[in-house]
């Protein structure tokens, strides 16, 4: 692996395996402080994330200088992403914002709902919960349970029935979904 010197504190290399291409950003002392990896169009999976030989680059950054003295000269210099990022976002805040307001009430499961049993209702009503707190990137059984104040094995059985019914997807064990 090599790195290649770019202008404004930036490195490059492209010896990653499926052809990808990374860029790094250093910092005044060799730090990566930014990464954008691109294959060209192509996607980008978490096996390509995992690959991704960062352990190397920062020695390589690390090891030499003439990758970011530069930088130390004119702190200036390096396009920040970030800043670049945020503004093709200059509304995320307020939009992110509105998101949650408007999705709060799907998230809710009335602790009384399994007083008359164990219908269909209910069962769609805990699959809507779940998928809600899910899309939220919560524990979903953990959620529930909270919310509705019964134990945690409870809300497992009621999802267990739900995805018996089909109104929830098969699951991998430990994984949410």
């Amino acid at each position: 692996m090599s790195l290649i010197r770019g202008g404004d504190g930036y490195a490059w290399t492209n010896d990653l395996e499926d052809g990808g291409e990374v860029f790094v950003r250093l910092d005044d002392q060799g730090h990566v402080v930014e990464v954008f990896i691109t294959k060209q169009g192509g996607e980008i999976t978490p096996t390509d994330l995992r690959r991704l030989p960062l352990t190397r680059i920062r020695a390589q950054a690390a090891s030499r200088p003439d990758l970011w003295l530069a930088v130390r000269q004119d702190p200036s210099l390096g396009a920040d992403l970030y800043q670049e990022a945020i503004k093709a976002f200059p509304f995320r805040w307020i939009e992110h914002a509105k998101e949650q307001q408007q999705e709060a009430p799907a998230f809710e499961l009335s602790p009384s709902s399994a007083d008359e049993g164990l219908t269909d209702q209910f069962l769609e009503d805990v699959a809507r919960a779940y998928q809600s707190a899910t899309s939220r990137g919560l524990r979903p059984n953990v959620a529930l349970a909270e919310q509705t104040q019964v134990p945690k094995r409870t809300v497992e059985k009621w999802v267990y029935l739900a995805r018996k019914k089909g109104l929830l997807p098969a699951t991998r064990p430990g994984r949410v979904g």
